[in-house]
């Protein structure tokens, strides 16, 4: 299906983030970066509310994000239907990742 959306999500800092989002059987990119495990309700109105399971990082998001990734099998448990990302430096991705699990506290990063 490949990208569906674009999500501008706040972490608990207040600072706004800006993810594209795709569904599970998408091709990602090869880039490092954050990314988000999550389930996407469609709204009446076409946008999409998200229920977040899973934040994390790394070096490369295509080759992390795979059915062989340690909490696939749990996020689909859960429901996970999209995957979201954001690319960064390497320099602040620990900060953005802690931003947004301070922020939703999600299930499968606990």
């Amino acid at each position: 299906m490949g990208l569906m959306a674009e999500w501008k999500i706040g972490g608990q800092s207040e600072r706004e983030y800006t993810f594209d989002v795709y569904s599970v059987d998408s091709v990602l990119p090869d880039d490092g970066g954050i990314y988000i495990l999550s389930r996407r309700e469609k709204q009446e109105d076409g946008t999409g509310v998200h229920k977040v399971l899973y934040v994390g990082k790394t070096e490369s998001i295509s080759r992390n994000i795979s059915k062989t990734h340690e909490k696939w099998d749990a996020a689909i448990q859960k429901g996970m239907n999209a995957i979201s990302i954001y690319l960064i430096d390497n320099s602040i991705r620990t900060v953005v990742e802690n931003d947004l699990i301070d922020k939703f506290s999600p299930p499968l990063n606990e």
